[in-house]
């Protein structure tokens, strides 16, 4: 168990830290539009989030409901006590084929429309067929990763990402030795997703999960399937409200933006969004230890760890953005980077923008462990209010500045969001009731 929780460490930071790590290489050996380039690929990257839509923490869960052939509550005649682990198997088999094939028209359908039109002479289509593969493969065989949660092997899902995240590194490093540029980078991270997913099967090879496989549907398991589905959907809309609230809005200033302006909006939010992951890294340390001290109704040392996930958040994001503040441009001299930072006003107004980020990332955490998680809907509905604001003030007003970019992120989450889950966190943590 022990272990298992340190390899889960190591593997969030070498995550997170990696970002840190291949920072100089990026940064020292891309142009402009090549930074800017890799950055839409990352971003796009990160939509399997979005792909995956709920799935992978649902049938996970599931699996632990048919191998224990019972719910919670005991009811024998619950449709959970229908449950085998050979129908969820087949179940993910077939939600992960139909999400990979679309995650190849989405990859065409994103070069053709998408990047073609940001090339500007230069052809990036190698490069984004690395970075599509990576996604389609990720996402084609996440029904391993369901399979080994389901039967607790999670420090095999573990070692893989520790892998991963090490191949990746490796090979971006060898890759800039030969000059490889941002087909270097795109290849480091295909390979890594190669890795991640040779372990996984290598393990399976290693220690057997013995499940019987065949595509027929039976009569009554299509309805269970389909129940099982529902209860993915509210997590999958959190994570496209996520998705477009902290990530689309690079598509659209690489679109419109001047290659060097948005090279300076993409490292800002590029190093922000690393910091902000950074931040949070304590309170997902400390979510289990919160966990507990709720179901022991400890107030104190609740307080005590709130104040903590708060407080490390804060410090966190403080410190990062300072740094940026008064070496971010000194360093990116030092690593010969063609790349510069936007002007130090846009960097305070990113500090404030990421420190309430922070703190209702936290409060969402906090707001989970009391089982309340419809936060999940405010945050789709700020996101599509974000990417809506930002495109007609970009494509039909001609807003080209960076401060509209964030005014439009900051004010859609502050109608709701940056005020009310934080407060709805403090009211579980003082057990006071709060006005809905």
């Amino acid at each position: 168990m022990l272990k298992s929780i340190f390899v889960g460490y190591l593997s969030r930071l070498l995550s997170v830290g990696g970002s840190i790590l291949v920072l100089p290489l990026v940064l020292g050996s891309l142009t402009n539009f090549e930074f800017n380039m890799w950055i839409v690929f990352s971003t796009a990257f990160m939509f399997q989030s979005v792909l995956d839509f709920g799935f992978s923490p649902t049938i996970s869960r599931f699996y632990g409901y048919a191998r224990a052939n019972k719910d919670d509550s005991g009811n024998t005649d619950s449709w959970l006590d229908k449950l085998t682990p050979e129908l969820i198997y087949k179940g993910s088999r077939a939600v992960y084929l139909l999400l990979g094939i679309i995650a190849f028209i989405l990859s065409i359908a994103f070069y053709y429309f998408y990047i073609k039109n940001l090339q500007d002479g230069e052809t990036v289509i190698l490069e984004w067929t690395f970075m599509a593969l990576a996604l389609i493969i990720h996402i084609l065989f996440l029904n391993v990763n369901t399979l080994l949660h389901g039967y607790e092997r999670v420090i095999d899902v573990h070692f893989s990402s520790v892998y991963s995240s090490l191949a990746f590194l490796i090979m971006a490093y060898v890759f800039s030795l030969f000059s490889f540029g941002l087909l270097g980078l795109t290849m480091a991270r295909f390979l890594s997703v190669f890795v991640n997913r040779l372990y996984c099967f290598y393990r399976l090879y290693r220690e057997p999960i013995e499940i019987k496989f065949d595509w027929k549907l039976y009569k009554g398991e299509w309805d269970i399937l389909k129940k099982i589905g529902k209860q993915s959907i509210q997590v999958g809309f959190g994570a496209l409200g996520g998705y477009l609230s902290n990530r689309s809005l690079v598509f659209f200033v690489t679109s419109f933006f001047t290659v060097g302006l948005a090279s300076e909006y993409n490292i800002a939010s590029m190093l922000f969004a690393t910091i902000l992951s950074v931040s949070l890294v304590a309170s997902n340390t400390l979510i289990p230890t919160l966990s507990k001290t709720v179901l022991e109704k400890n107030k104190s040392k609740e307080y005590k760890t709130v104040a903590q996930m708060y407080g490390l958040g804060l410090l966190t994001v403080v410190l990062g953005g300072i740094t940026i503040y008064l070496f971010g441009e000194y360093l990116l001299d030092l690593i010969g980077s063609e790349i510069k930072l936007p002007s130090e006003t846009i960097i305070i107004a990113f500090i404030a923008l990421f420190i309430c980020e922070m703190i209702f990332q936290v409060s969402t955490y906090i707001c989970a462990t009391y089982n309340n998680v419809n936060y999940v809907k405010t945050i789709l509905i700020s996101g599509v209010m974000n990417i809506s604001i930002a495109y007609v003030g970009l494509r039909y007003f001609e807003v080209r500045n960076i401060e509209f970019v964030l005014i439009c992120q900051f004010f859609t989450q502050l109608i709701f969001n940056y005020w009310y889950w934080p407060r709805k966190a403090l009211c579980y943590v003082s057990s006071k009731k709060c006005m809905d």
